[in-house]
């Protein structure tokens, strides 16, 4: 390691303590602010993360019964643990299928299923692909 890059590390660390006197201050307002508004940092992050995944990614809205924290109190959660579990992806957890009867052809000019090309996509896998409920019923069949 150069005697540069000793200098440049020292020099970032010098910028993080002239800055750490604002940073702190800052985040307890927004911590006092999220514990205020939404009654646990859980909620607020629950809510972020559903928001996210389906304004920016595209994925289907969660189901509506609401994910129990890690601990058996949401009240005496902390804040890292909170952000740590929300950032978490959720693999195994399988939303309900909508039932192959839903699907609906789709309109022109409409999105339509990547698979028949003819129906709406209105299910989702689990990476966020769509596709009608027909033909994800026929994807998840054990049979196939």
């Amino acid at each position: 390691m150069g005697v540069g890059a000793v200098g440049g590390v020292a020099e970032v660390g010098e910028e993080i303590v002239r800055v750490l006197p604002f940073l702190v201050p800052l985040a307890i307002l927004v911590y006092i602010y999220v514990r205020l508004r939404f009654g646990s940092c859980w909620a607020f992050l629950m809510k972020l993360r559903a928001e996210v995944r389906e304004e920016v990614f595209g994925y289907p809205p969660e189901p509506p019964e609401p994910l129990s924290p890690p601990r058996a109190s949401s009240h005496s959660m902390d804040l890292m643990a909170a952000l740590l579990h929300a950032a978490t992806p959720v693999y195994h957890r399988h939303p309900a299928a909508p039932p192959a009867s839903s699907a609906e052809p789709a309109t022109p000019g409409a999105p339509t299923c990547p698979v028949c090309l003819t129906n709406i996509p209105n299910a989702a896998l689990d990476c966020g692909h769509r596709l009608c409920a027909a033909c994800l019923a026929e994807i998840q069949d054990p049979r196939n």
